[in-house]
């Protein structure tokens, strides 16, 4: 009892010392709406899996036509599908149907094409000075990545979002619906570039090509040890200052993949994991908050979904919500981003910068004439993979064939 004290003890200390300039705020949560609490009780099926591997084939074929192309934000997304569907395989190995197999590891081939084409073509010129190198060498490592996903549990975010610990001051109006889409699509604009938030896209794609100054482990995978970094990385992934958009999900990104990919810490391991789940809690609210607002920002809604289902947050697996994924794809197996956010963000930059009225207008266009948002893809590809894991464990008929 006393060590359990001591344990609850230390994590209040932390978080009251991260969280404290606006957990005074006196809000925990009441306004949350109730079904979001716990997982979604639908039970789903190998139909659903079939469905959402269906899905992935048509978009990799999309991908594959201009694989020369490919960026890090794609090699990234196919990097946690592959993971993601092998452990499916690893750990449903009587309740995968032999069709099923078959489909399963077509799509994990389309997408080691994909990546050949990326290693060689873009990140074998460069040196290793150069982020990108660093941060695409992690990607070559999925075999840690697959071991390292997180099973399945369920109801451990209910104690975040019943809390006063606050990640940002909108928690509040996102949970009553109350929040602006242009305030929401203000503030992830400003989390892009500025100080304000936790961690901004620069930021992270330092920290990023960090970790990889961090010796792989080749034999002994399950011991943490203590990461290598100079003082800037830990400074600001666990620093006071309010998460949002994608400063959540990046600062989750950046804690996360250390622990996956090189099996170290960033400050403690209970310390880093206690902050991916606070973490998760804020990303599943702002999850549940586009979602109940007409999904208006798919982008963000999917990186949320991908990072916290890497680590077996149930909540995030939600049928409707892989459904709803599917549904954005369209006869070339591309997804746009939601139009109206779009040209929301337009008429948002041309306020804050007119002097560039032009070159955003002509952005613009090109972007929303585009029915293929490429991040979004990426990003759906991985989501469609935690659908298949998920459809495939829970599906009430395969279970059938564990008894044989």
């Amino acid at each position: 009892m006393v060590i359990i004290a001591t344990m609850i003890m230390k994590y209040s200390i932390i978080f009251l010392l991260m969280f404290q300039y606006i957990s005074c705020k006196g809000y925990k949560g009441e306004s949350f709406p109730e079904k979001y609490l716990k997982p979604e009780d639908v039970v789903p099926d190998s139909a659903d899996a079939n469905y959402y591997l269906r899905s992935l084939d048509k978009m990799l074929g999309y991908f594959a036509k201009f694989a020369n192309r490919t960026d890090i934000n794609r090699a990234l997304g196919m990097f946690y599908m592959k993971a993601i569907l092998k452990r499916t395989m690893i750990e449903n190995k009587n309740k995968i149907q032999e069709d099923q197999e078959k489909l399963i590891k077509s799509v994990i081939l389309q997408a080691d094409n994909i990546m050949s084409h990326y290693f060689v073509n873009n990140i074998k010129p460069l040196d290793w000075g150069h982020i990108l190198k660093r941060a695409s060498h992690l990607l070559k490592e999925d075999d840690l990545q697959e071991e390292a996903i997180g099973e399945f549990k369920g109801n451990l975010l209910k104690k975040w979002i019943l809390s006063d610990v606050s990640l940002n001051e909108f928690e509040q109006d996102m949970d009553e619906v109350k929040f602006p889409k242009e305030t929401y699509l203000k503030y992830t604009e400003e989390v892009i570039e500025s100080q304000t938030f936790t961690i901004n896209i620069d930021d992270s794609d330092y920290c990023m090509g960090e970790i990889v100054y961090n010796p792989t482990p080749l034999e002994d995978t399950q011991t943490l040890r203590p990461c290598v970094y100079d003082q800037f990385c830990p400074q600001i992934l666990y620093a006071r200052a309010p998460s949002f958009s994608y400063s959540l999900s990046h600062r989750m990104l950046n804690v996360m993949m250390p622990r996956h990919i090189r099996r170290c810490y960033i400050k403690d391991p209970d310390d880093d994991e206690q902050l991916m789940e606070a973490l998760c809690a804020g990303m599943y609210r702002e999850a549940v908050y586009l979602a109940r607002r007409g999904y208006f920002n798919r982008d963000i809604f999917m990186e949320h979904i991908v990072l916290c289902g890497m680590l077996g947050y149930q909540e995030f697996f939600r049928r409707h919500w892989f459904r709803k994924v599917v549904s954005w794809i369209d006869e070339r197996g591309c997804i746009a981003e939601n139009f109206n956010y779009e040209a929301n963000r337009t008429r948002y930059l041309l306020e804050k910068e007119p002097e560039r009225a032009k070159s955003i207008l002509a952005l613009s266009q090109i972007v929303l004439k585009d029915p293929c948002s490429w991040h979004p893809m990426a990003l759906s590809l991985a989501v469609l993979a935690h659908g298949v894991r998920h459809a495939v464990h829970f599906s009430e008929v395969d279970k059938v064939k564990d008894e044989l």
